[in-house]
């Protein structure tokens, strides 16, 4: 089984919203594949809906947020731990990898991936 993004958010509180995310019963679905692996940066409030944009449209979660940003939000491009090198830098064959070095935003908000 290849890996899969599983679901995109952003939230004040991380140890909340993660709690939250254990109980949600459409998430955890796709612990019993082999468990749920988490990602996580901060991400100014302003940049905040326009990263969980980018991450919704371009990764495309399996399960659905139901606080997705409305459709006319900008989406703000954010490197993801797939397009992340070994030494912690976005690769440079990564399309994020160029958004990385111009982006004036934070890195992005939590995001699950399922093995």
């Amino acid at each position: 089984m290849r890996p899969r993004w599983v679901y995109a958010g952003a939230s004040d509180d991380l140890a909340v919203a993660l709690h939250g995310l254990g109980s949600f019963s459409d998430v955890m679905l796709y612990e019993v594949n082999g468990g749920l692996f988490v990602t996580w940066s901060r991400v100014r409030r302003e940049f905040r809906q326009g990263v969980l944009a980018y991450l919704i449209r371009s990764l495309r979660p399996l399960v659905r947020n139901r606080h997705t940003p409305a459709d006319d939000v900008k989406p703000v491009k954010v490197a993801v731990p797939s397009d992340i090198g070994a030494s912690g830098r976005a690769t440079k064959s990564s399309p994020a990898a160029a958004a990385a070095k111009t982006a004036d935003g934070p890195p992005p908000p939590p995001a699950l991936e399922s093995t």
